[in-house]
Formats: structure tokens, sequence, C-alpha cells
């Protein structure tokens, strides 16, 4: 029975990997086909997600428009109870712009199928992750207004283009670690590896893998933060910035935690024999962190 499971999930895995090539871009949602400006939101979405996305789209468009309503209202009264609606509705507006396609959630499964995990290590990830990915984004704006004195959002997406494709390739080399890291506990392993699949993950490689993602600036953010300089509110929109990355935290760190759990149970399953949890350990580790690197691949193609 323990070799039929075996079986079926490295079928699996390796389905995974195929369904890599229609993967899309980790946080700008566009696929590896696609070449669509960062700052546009429709595009093709395979049908078995597509609910998902007209449900986040559709409450976006709420959140944004009253955004727009209490940043009106804080011209009048920038700290009064309109201020910490914006919050609000910034925070949730962050918690439902991650749950459409890309914004990190692929990478945070990749990786911890490759590497074993806590529950502190997927909010760490989940968190790391959204929140250089929305002050990357910070950065750029905040550049283009006060130095170059650029009001437009052309600029933004043309320079986070050569971002991305910096990220990509930091991104591969990641992935590239990953493998060598998986392939050299297999070597050693009576030393290397817990056979209860709990041994602490690498803090540097999951840091790394965070940062290295979260590069690419979050339009959506950009969007926001743009408007609120425009409408003289640059205090409140900064600090909606980070409700803003506290929400998409809270999901992307949910996917991680699903991961991790994932990962964690199917190896409970297999480790009372050696041999079986030895193999599962490694096809995780190396199918996870060779998903990084074609990732990272599809991202410089699209």
């Amino acid at each position: 029975m323990k070799q039929i499971v075996i079986l079926l999930v490295m079928v699996l895995l390796t389905a995974s990997l195929a369904a890599c090539a229609y993967a899309t871009n980790p946080f700008t949602g566009k696929g590896a086909l696609q070449k669509k400006s960062m700052l546009q939101t429709k595009g093709k979405v395979n049908p078995w997600i597509q609910p998902i996305v007209t449900f986040s789209q559709k409450h976006q468009k709420t959140f944004k428009q009253k955004l727009i309503s209490f940043a009106k209202q804080m011209k009048e009264k920038p700290f009064g109870k309109a201020f910490w609606l914006f919050l609000w509705f910034a925070f949730l507006y962050g918690i439902f712009h991650a749950l459409g396609p890309g914004h990190g959630k692929s990478i945070a499964i990749s990786y911890f199928l490759s590497r074993p995990g806590k529950i502190v290590h997927g909010f760490m990830m989940g968190n790391l992750l959204t929140f250089s990915h929305v002050f990357s984004a910070v950065v750029l704006v905040m550049i283009f207004y006060f130095v170059f004195k650029v009001s437009g959002l052309t600029a933004f997406d043309q320079f986070s283009g050569y971002i991305k494709v910096l990220s990509a390739v930091l991104l591969m080399g990641v992935g590239v670690y990953l493998i060598g890291h998986s392939i050299h506990e297999y070597r050693h392993w009576s030393f290397a590896v817990e056979e209860d699949g709990r041994k602490v993950p690498d803090i540097k490689s999951l840091v790394m893998t965070s940062l290295v993602t979260g590069l690419i600036p979050c339009p959506g953010a950009a969007i926001i933060l743009s408007y609120a300089i425009l409408t003289g509110i640059v205090v409140q929109g900064l600090l909606a910035m980070i409700a803003v990355s506290l929400g998409m935290g809270l999901t992307t760190s949910s996917i991680a935690l699903f991961s991790i759990v994932s990962r964690r149970t199917f190896l409970k399953i297999v480790r009372k024999s050696t041999g079986h949890f030895k193999i599962a350990y490694t096809s995780f580790s190396c199918v996870g962190a060779s998903a990084i690197i074609l990732i990272a691949i599809f991202m410089l193609v699209g």
C-alpha cells in the first residue's frame, strides 16, 4: 500500500512540473505566454480558478471605490474616522488582491514543498514576500514622483520589467542552490536529515527566496499610493501600504501553511520505512526546487 501511495504522489509531482508551462508570474499573475502590461487586470485564466479570480476582482473593485471615498474625506480630517476606515479597507484589499493568480503563492508552495518548515516559518515567508513586493512598488512610485517628477504609471510599468528580469535570474539561482542542498542531504543522509521531517529550515534561503521574489513591484499598491499622493495624503498612503502588505501576507501565509502541513502529513505516512521516507523526502525537495527554477524561467520567457 505504501508503494502505491508513493507512486501516486510521484506521478502528481511530475504532473505539477508539466503544469508549470502555464504558470503565472508569481506576483503579477501574467502567464508565460502572455505579454500584457503589468497594470492590466484582465488576462486569460484557467477555467478552474476563474471563479476565484472573479470573486477577487469584484471585491477589489468595491474596496477601491471605498478607498477613493475615504481619501477624499481625509482632505478635511486627515486622521479622523475616514483614516481608520481607509486603513481597514486597504487591509481587506490586500487579502482579496492576493487571492488572484500570482502574488508569490506558487513560490511559497514550491519552497515548502522543497524544504521542511514550521507554522512560524510559513507566516514569516508569506509576510516577507508581500512586504518586499509592496514596498518595492512604494520605492519606485516615490522616486518617480519626488525625484523625476513623473506622475504617470507608464514609467513604473516599464522600469518594473527590468526588476522582474533581475528577480527571475536571482530566483533561478535560489532554485539551483536548493537542488544542490537536496542532493547533499541525500548523499549525507545519516547526519543531514531527521527522520521525523522536522529539521529546522535554512532561514537564510527562506529570507533570500522571499526577498528575491518580492523584488517585483506590486501594481495594485502602486495605483493606490499614486492616487494617495495626487490627493495630498502621502503619510496616510504610506500607512495604507503597510495595511495592504499585511492583508496580502495573510493570504499568502495561508497558502504556505497548506504546503507545510501537506508535506509533513505525507512524510508521516511513510516515515516508518527509512527507505521510503528517504525517497519521498528527497523527491519533495528536488521537485519543489525544480518548480522554482521553472517558474523563474517562464518569468523570463514572459
